[in-house]
């Protein structure tokens, strides 16, 4: 009897082992490959197949019903420029006695003036910081390829800043302008009694990307991009500096020492455009259907190409007879093809409404928020930041 039960065991072992493996085969199938394609079901293929995977992070839109698949938008912004391009339009001092004036150099070739009260205490004074208003518009359109979408914005803003300083009505306070090269061998820092500076900067900027928005979660979309921005700049910077007291040696070796009659003015025009790629997204936290907070970033690799600086130094030379020596002198300076690759970044953060009307065969959207747009530049950093408000509308 035992003999024969020992015959059984090996056909009951196959038995199982058959059941097992069928089973395994049939959860393997229904689990994997019907899910990765709709195909697999009437093929007897079951390699992978790419793109199967359809509802993983499903598009976002927005998107409306019976629509031509394409939005407009428009914002109204009004930031707070920084132009590092600009230096320092005067120094502020006083001394502690009233000796501190200028006074012709000891000797032909000195220094353009001599200080004999004790050092001054000041600070230095700048322009080229403002608010000013600008405006962005875009063009976007919906691809049926996967819920991607192509945008193309431009942004254009135009800030001008003034400012000026003078004596204090004692005479104790004095105004010490920046290194100016007066030709003939000359350079002096200007003396003045009264320091004038005016500026204006013109920002352009154009970006072109491709992305799609699409679902983390319930309740968060993300739109991951990459694209190309394009950048032009246009600076304009003069500075002026009046003085009944301006002295200076016209060359090492001639006497008498001449004065400057009049104001004495730098002027800088100064442009550069770059262009490069970048990538970033676009972040939207739904608290319900219509009311969202939004966080976008965006980071560029700029190829910037510096084309021309101009600096230009006027004034009247007259001598100690008041006789006129040179009714002006102009020096410019030009750079043309200097090339730099600067890093771009943008933040943006706020506040979104958004609604579909008409059985959904229009998108309206309103957003209001706070923009920050740095360049590093290699001569010196320009930054935006202020307020945005955009309204959109897809049909």
């Amino acid at each position: 009897m035992e003999m024969k039960f020992r015959k059984v065991w090996p056909l009951i072992g196959a038995t199982c082992i058959a059941a097992i493996s069928s089973a395994f085969a049939d959860s393997h199938t229904s689990n994997g490959y019907d899910s990765m394609s709709s195909n697999a079901k009437n093929s007897d293929q079951q390699d992978y197949q790419r793109g199967a995977y359809t509802k993983l992070l499903p598009p976002a839109g927005p998107r409306v019903a019976n629509g031509v698949d394409v939005y407009v938008s428009a914002d109204f912004i009004y930031y707070y420029m920084t132009n590092g391009f600009f230096d320092a339009y005067a120094d502020t001092g006083s001394s502690t006695d009233n000796n501190d004036v200028p006074t012709p150099p000891a000797t032909a070739g000195s220094d353009f003036y001599t200080n004999t009260g004790v050092s001054r205490r000041g600070e230095e004074l700048f322009c080229g910081q403002s608010w000013a208003p600008g405006f962005k518009v875009a063009l976007g359109l919906n691809l049926a390829h996967d819920g991607m979408d192509i945008k193309a914005e431009y942004l254009y803003i135009n800030g001008n800043d003034s400012a000026s300083v003078g004596q204090t009505g004692d005479g104790v306070n004095t105004i010490i302008g920046p290194l100016v090269n007066l030709g003939n061998g000359v350079s002096a820092e200007i003396n003045a009694e009264r320091a004038t500076a005016n500026s204006r900067t013109e920002f352009n900027m154009v970006d072109l990307n491709i992305g799609r928005n699409m679902y983390f979660s319930q309740f968060v979309t993300s739109r991951p991009f990459a694209g190309v921005r394009a950048i032009f700049t246009k600076n304009t910077y003069e500075k002026s500096y009046e003085s009944s007291t301006f002295v200076l040696g016209t060359d090492s070796t001639t006497t008498p020492y001449a004065s400057v009659s009049g104001p004495v003015t730098s002027k800088l025009n100064y442009q550069n455009y770059g262009i490069g790629t970048g990538v970033g997204m676009d972040s939207s936290f739904y608290f319900n259907k219509s009311f969202s907070m939004y966080g976008n970033f965006e980071g560029d690799l700029l190829w910037t190409n510096y084309d021309q600086t101009t600096a230009n130094v006027k004034f009247d030379i007259v001598d100690d007879n008041e006789e006129l020596i040179a009714a002006r002198h102009t020096r410019n300076v030009k750079v043309k093809g200097y090339d730099a690759a600067n890093f771009f970044f943008e933040l943006n953060l706020g506040f979104k409404y958004e609604t579909w009307f008409n059985e959904d065969m229009y998108h309206f959207a309103a957003s209001i928020g706070w923009d920050q747009i740095f360049l590093s530049d290699s001569l010196a950093q320009f930054g935006l930041q202020g307020l945005d408000v955009k309204l959109r509308f897809d049909f």
